[in-house]
């Protein structure tokens, strides 16, 4: 018995030891410094027309609507975070309130009364529906779907293009305000 009451503290024991070694492991891995964030700063010298610019989600582009050195007529520029000249996107006059695709290679925006996207890669911008009114904004989901603002409307259409149907309409008494700059959460 007295070798029973052995065996069985040993393995307690060992049990315990091999426990806190786990609880070590999964401390050490899960306490492991990020590495560290480097600081960007940059001048946007164009005339940005209201705060009309959006970062890329992937983190290495800036889109702003703008007005070119020389130009009276805005249109949508786009510069990669390590180089400090954008280049004009074509055919993106009158361009404004650029949004992002979620994986980057694609920027909605609003000109004239439509909703258009254009391709990083290039080629001429595509309509995607009629978006009238004022204070538009959008955003851009992981199912290819864009929910825009406009006249105190949220509207929703695929990313391929459609019929927008209203998402959201608003009796904008006192206490609401108007929606605006829609977003996505990630998830």
């Amino acid at each position: 018995t007295q070798s029973r009451k052995h065996l069985g503290l040993v393995a307690a024991l060992a049990a315990a030891t091999t426990l806190l070694g786990m609880i070590l492991v999964v401390v050490a891995l899960t306490r492991q410094q990020a590495p560290p964030a480097s600081e960007m700063r940059f001048t946007l010298d164009n005339d940005i027309a209201g705060a009309s610019a959006a970062i890329s989600p992937d983190g290495r582009w800036i889109v702003f609507a703008g007005r070119g050195e020389g130009s009276q007529t805005r249109s949508l520029f786009l510069r990669s975070m390590g180089n400090t000249t954008p280049q004009k996107i074509g055919d993106t006059e009158d361009g404004l309130a650029p949004f992002w695709s979620p994986d980057s290679d694609r920027i909605g925006f609003f000109s004239g009364s439509s909703l258009k996207v254009v391709a990083l890669s290039g080629g001429a911008p595509e309509t995607i529906c009629a978006a009238p009114g004022t204070n538009r904004s959008g955003t851009w989901n992981r199912a290819n779907v864009i929910v825009f603002s406009s006249d105190n409307i949220l509207h929703r259409v695929p990313a391929s293009g459609g019929k927008p149907g209203p998402r959201t309409a608003l009796d904008l008494s006192p206490a609401e305000t108007a929606p605006a700059l829609p977003m996505f959460l990630p998830d």
